[in-house]
């Protein structure tokens, strides 16, 4: 039997009998597959029967759980150029640890740095980010980690800081302007500088108020570090201290303030009070004025009635002189009044206090002040009353105006008299021995009022000259009477 013709017929064989039974491979196969079939089935009731029981079987007994990374927040801020800003880094504790923050930049920020960290909550910390003030960088940028505990990873997050050009801000080179004193009528100027410190164009107007000026409109505009000059002048209107503010309007409030002050001087000094002597009577009183400048100085006066002066003055450069006052013997009730000195420029006002003012007297007569005819050489006694019209005591002084006037023996010649009384004045008068008319006067004077007086009136003539009786001669039968001639006296015209 040829071998290679049988090798087909046994390789056929060998199919057959593969297909109709199954291999032991096939076998073992489908015995595991039955067994896994079996494993899932019971698998499957415990954990509809038991859940949990089947979740700890399965688990290994020696398995870590997964570590997951923290979650961290990105933070953005926004700083102006040269300012500073804060930086909030969060990250989620969900186990309540305090989460740590590292910086993992390691060069730092480029346009600026950091302040030390600080501890805001557990979560959360922050950083104080300050820039360096170069222009032409808008963003700067860093890397931190933060990790929430032992079972936490690290996690990362960016910090991104927007660097924006700052607005236009107004800073000048003082914050006040003291001028000192100032002549009234003059003026002095300073000057100040002022400086767009931030960005883009400041805009604005400067404004001042009388007493001061500006030698310009006060137009401002100004680019990003740009500088100018500002001439501020003062010229007080009044001689005292005067306070005022250099404001720059920009249209945006607050508006930045320059304090201003400067002391308004007279060119003249003089006192602001004056007064009389304490005494009734003063009539004189000189006050001194102080030319300040170096020229002439012209001075109006104006001044009040009761008083009297000069109605201009002169005073020399750099010297002292003297504005005089009187007051006339008049009554007066004012117990102070002002005086007006005043020059081109400047008024100063001195208040004069007056002394106490005089007790008026008033005479009053008993009797007539027209005696009539009188003889030669005839005694005449009189009596007048002083009376006190004013509101205090008056002191007077009594004389006599005439020929043959005098006071009567016991009639002193100086008077106390209070207020509203009178006291009585006696006087003789020894008439002329010559005829004619007479007149005599009683005057009483006291100080700060003119003298008051009153006055009697005779007309002094000679008795008339009777005629010497003679007698009667025989009448002639038939002779007419002869007529008997009037003798008249000196005093007597026919």
């Amino acid at each position: 039997m040829n071998t290679h013709q049988s090798l087909p017929s046994l390789a056929s064989v060998y199919n057959r009998r593969r297909k109709s039974e199954p291999t032991l491979a096939e076998r073992r196969y489908k015995a595991a597959f039955s067994c896994r079939d079996l494993r899932c089935l019971a698998s499957l009731v415990c954990l509809l029967l038991f859940p949990p029981l089947l979740l700890v079987a399965a688990s290994p007994k020696n398995a870590t759980p997964p570590v997951s990374a923290t979650v961290v927040y990105p933070t953005t801020a926004k700083v102006l150029r040269g300012g500073t800003c804060e930086l909030l880094l969060r990250a989620i504790s969900p186990d309540g640890y305090d989460v740590e923050f590292i910086i993992i930049t390691e060069s730092g920020p480029r346009s600026g740095s950091l302040s030390v960290q600080k501890r805001i909550s557990k979560s959360s910390v922050s950083y104080t980010y300050t820039h360096n003030g170069k222009k032409g960088i808008f963003e700067d940028s860093l890397r931190f980690k933060a990790k929430s505990g032992p079972h936490k990873a690290w996690g990362y997050a960016n910090i991104t800081i927007t660097i924006e050009k700052p607005p236009p801000r107004f800073e000048s080179d003082v914050s006040s302007l003291d001028f000192g004193s100032v002549f009234v009528g003059k003026n002095a100027t300073k000057t100040i500088h002022i400086k767009n410190v931030g960005g883009g164009l400041l805009r604005g107007q400067l404004k001042v108020s009388a007493p001061w000026s500006l030698a310009s409109t006060g137009e401002i505009s100004l680019s990003e570090g740009e500088r100018k000059k500002i001439l501020v002048t003062f010229a007080p209107l009044s001689s005292d201290t005067q306070r005022g503010s250099l404001v720059f309007d920009s249209g945006t409030k607050p508006f930045p303030e320059i304090a201003l002050q400067g002391v308004g001087q007279s060119r003249f000094e003089a006192p602001d009070k004056a007064a009389f002597e304490e005494r009734v009577g003063a009539s004189e009183l000189r006050i001194p004025i102080k030319n300040r400048t170096a020229e002439p100085l012209p001075l109006e006066v104006r001044c009040p009635s009761p008083l009297k002066a000069p109605d201009a003055i002169t005073l020399q450069p750099d010297s002292t002189g003297e504005l005089s006052l009187k007051l006339p013997a008049c009554p007066f009730a004012e117990k102070s009044v002002f005086v007006t000195v005043s020059d081109e420029a400047a008024t100063h006002k001195i208040r004069v206090s007056l002394p106490p003012p005089p007790s008026r007297l008033e005479w009053v007569i008993e009797g007539e002040k027209q005696l009539g005819i009188k003889s030669p050489g005839r005694v005449e006694p009189f009596s007048a009353k002083l009376h006190n019209t004013g509101s205090a005591t008056a002191n007077a002084v009594l004389r006599v105006e005439g020929e043959g006037i005098a006071l009567a023996p016991n009639q002193p010649a100086n008077l106390t008299i209070a207020a509203g009384e009178s006291m009585t004045v006696n006087a003789t008068w020894n008439l002329p021995h010559t005829p004619g008319q007479f007149e005599v006067s009683l005057v009483a004077e006291t100080d700060g009022l003119p003298p008051v007086k009153t006055t009697w009136e005779a007309n002094v003539q000679l008795p008339p000259v009777m005629p010497t009786p003679t007698p009667n001669p025989t009448p002639n039968p038939g002779a007419s009477p002869s007529p008997t001639p009037k003798v008249y006296g000196p005093a007597e015209s026919a």
